[in-house]
């Protein structure tokens, strides 16, 4: 009986771990949305060439940093030399030393690049300094996506526990990312294993179930686990189900025997009253009938009655 609810929760799981996963998908194709607006720009493009003064004080202030939940920024040319770059914690409010291109990009064929295809937006997770991120990026062209392209607009966004806690009442569930390399033992084995669609789900207690699917980068490479943590409250109502239907169980096998026990009384009882009436009537009066109960004082009333009424004739 249990299988049937454990099989429905594992069903749940897989579709939580399915929504956690497109969710993180949303998040990073909105970052790259927010890159694709900022790059093709007249205005990103002016700088990107050596003019526009005052375009990052007036365009990437910390209050669009905050609001647009980023924390990281670079603005790179051609060659990836750095043109501009933040860093900005939005839990603390402060700057911070920004990132290199070093740090983001792999190198000159790197998918984050503007390349030919100059108006797709890349977006996706990716590893940076150790802390995963969603990120976005675009070529930088002109407000009508005219070019050529003068370098990249890269903005980042970093998977932290404020992002967490934002990503989880979005959601309503308890979801996280953990690093590879931090899962040990026989699971972290397992999920390293797994394929892009594959998932583990198993109970960690008899109270809590926990999914896992494997997460890779923009560049294909295996970046985290994520992972949810569900109450098991389907599995806890199937055994609430299961003690009932077994204590229903014991009650009827317990009225069931005591059926049969009054019924074998019964039939010994009017065994025995049958058999006093084929006596002769001076030999009745020594029969005794064992047993007690109300059927069995109902029949040997009606059994006498019926032999006085015989002996009066």
């Amino acid at each position: 009986m249990l299988g049937r609810f454990e099989a429905i929760e594992h069903r749940l799981a897989d579709d939580d771990l399915d929504g956690a996963r497109n969710t993180l998908q949303s998040e990073a194709e909105a970052v790259g949305a927010m890159a694709l607006d900022y790059a093709v720009w007249d205005e990103t493009y002016a700088f990107a060439v050596g003019g526009q003064e005052g375009f990052v004080t007036t365009n990437l202030a910390d209050n669009t940093l905050t609001d647009n939940q980023l924390s990281a920024v670079l603005i790179v040319d051609e060659e990836r030399h750095l043109i501009d770059g933040d860093r900005f914690d939005r839990v603390a409010a402060e700057h911070e030393e920004a990132f290199t291109p070093d740090d983001v990009f792999s190198g000159p064929s790197d998918p984050l690049l503007a390349r030919d295809d100059a108006d797709a937006t890349v977006f996706g997770l990716l590893r940076i300094d150790g802390d995963p991120h969603m990120v976005g990026a675009h070529a930088i062209l002109t407000s009508t996506s005219g070019g050529p392209p003068h370098g990249t607009l890269f903005f980042g966004r970093a998977l932290d526990e404020s992002e967490f806690e934002r990503l989880r009442e979005r959601v309503r569930l308890n979801l996280s990312i953990v690093a590879l390399d931090e899962m040990s033992g026989s699971l972290g084995e397992r999920v390293r294993a797994l394929e892009d669609d594959e998932r583990i789900i198993e109970p960690l207690d008899e109270e809590t179930l926990g999914a896992y699917g494997l997460l890779r980068d923009l560049r294909g490479e295996p970046i985290a686990v994520l992972q949810i943590t569900i109450p098991r409250t389907v599995y806890a109502e199937g055994r609430s189900d299961a003690n009932i239907a077994a204590s229903v169980g014991g009650a009827c096998l317990v009225f069931g025997l005591l059926v049969l026990l009054l019924l074998e009384r019964v039939i010994s009882d009017t065994t025995q009253v049958c058999l006093a009436g084929q006596l002769p009537l001076e030999d009745r009066s020594t029969i005794t009938v064992k047993g007690k109960g109300e059927m069995r004082t109902w029949l040997l009333v009606s059994r006498a009655r019926t032999n006085s009424a015989a002996a009066a004739q």
